[in-house]
């Protein structure tokens, strides 16, 4: 039985980039071809800052307010989005001065429609 995250194609995911606490999509180097160049930035690594000699970079940032892979609500790229997007509604979050939580996206449509789901075995697709 295929159970699929209950998305209502409102685009909140991809539109609301630049609002709140979150900017742009996070990206690992093998994702990095799916947007401009002129857009990624390092966004966090290994050692000191990016403009260090030793700095490693372990994720990019796809740095705009929308994501240009949008086309009336829907994702143009959605058979390889990133693993960023696919985990979406849920995010890491920073709060306070070093505690990390994970969160429920607030602009999510569908997330208050989401069945509860009882056990590990009933997870959505995209979370594997």
């Amino acid at each position: 039985m295929e159970n699929r995250f209950p998305c209502t194609q409102c685009g909140n995911c991809c539109k609301k980039l630049g609002e709140g606490d979150w900017t742009g999509i996070s990206i690992f180097s093998w994702e990095k071809h799916l947007f401009p160049d002129d857009k990624i930035k390092p966004n966090l690594g290994l050692g000191g800052t990016p403009e260090d000699p030793d700095f490693k970079t372990v994720l990019f940032l796809y740095d705009s307010i929308g994501c240009i892979h949008l086309d009336d609500d829907w994702c143009l790229i959605h058979d390889m989005r990133p693993v960023v997007c696919r985990s979406y509604p849920f995010r890491m979050s920073i709060r306070g001065k070093n505690q990390r939580v994970f969160e429920v996206a607030p602009e999510c449509t569908a997330i208050h429609s989401w069945p509860a789901k009882q056990t590990i075995t009933e997870r959505y697709e995209e979370m594997d």
